[in-house]
């Protein structure tokens, strides 16, 4: 089972990388943020935001975890330095990691096991294999497994590729 503390491992990593694609996959939607007299859910579109401007403002921060304590309740209280040039400020959050980020980590520890934990979701999202030219029709939930390294998913629309793609 990934531990409380390899996820804030990863995270502080996604931040030191730039990773916006990697942020986006850890952080979701309504995230909740604590600030003095408030707690707000952030649209992840905000978080993303934030973690630009971060980088924008800070481009060469690095951040040391300097302590972790582990509470019962799924949570893990961390002191941490950001240090960026002769700048150096400490803090301290609070970071509860959703069930579901935490499972699909625990079997997708390799490329070949992240492959397998898509395609077992995309199944339940009711994709299909592609397997025959005549599945390509309107509407489709498909998926292509690249040699059990990528998957691609696509829901097949009634316009012309040509048109646009998302």
């Amino acid at each position: 089972m990934t531990t409380l503390r390899e996820l804030v491992d990863r995270y502080t990593d996604i931040y030191h990388r730039r990773d916006e694609a990697a942020f986006r996959a850890m952080v979701v939607d309504g995230c909740i943020r604590h600030d003095p007299g408030s707690t707000v859910a952030v649209p992840i579109e905000d978080n993303v935001a934030r973690f630009r401007a971060f980088h924008e403002q800070l481009p060469g921060a690095r951040f040391t975890n300097a302590y972790m304590w582990e509470h019962s309740d799924d949570t893990i209280t961390v002191a941490y330095t950001v240090t960026a040039g002769d700048m150096v400020v400490s803090s301290i959050e609070v970071f509860r990691f959703a069930d579901a980020y935490k499972g699909y980590l625990d079997v997708s520890r390799s490329a070949a096991g992240s492959t397998r934990e898509v395609i077992r979701l995309a199944r339940a999202a009711g994709f299909s294999e592609l397997s025959s030219p005549e599945q390509v029709k309107a509407g489709a939930r498909l998926y292509v497994n690249g040699r059990d390294r990528a998957v691609i998913l696509s829901v097949v629309g009634s316009e012309p590729v040509v048109s646009g793609s998302r």
